[in-house]
């Protein structure tokens, strides 16, 4: 599933309410992937693993989800 950011306007950035319902329960990988969402803009799983070196695409997806 691929998920897609709003185009900032402004100083604001668009901060899906996925990110804050994880934040909770959130495992460090997770974190990471949201602030990678947040400053790339990336949500292709393959992608987000192969860029911060997570051990599976299932952990990035499972971030995502």
């Amino acid at each position: 599933m691929i998920y897609r950011l709003k185009e900032l306007k402004g100083d604001t950035i668009p901060v899906p309410q996925l990110i804050f319902s994880k934040l909770g329960i959130a495992e460090e990988y997770n974190v990471r992937v949201a602030l990678y969402v947040l400053a790339t803009g990336v949500t292709d799983p393959e992608k987000i693993c192969a860029d911060l070196k997570l051990r599976s695409r299932i952990s990035a997806e499972s971030a995502l989800s």
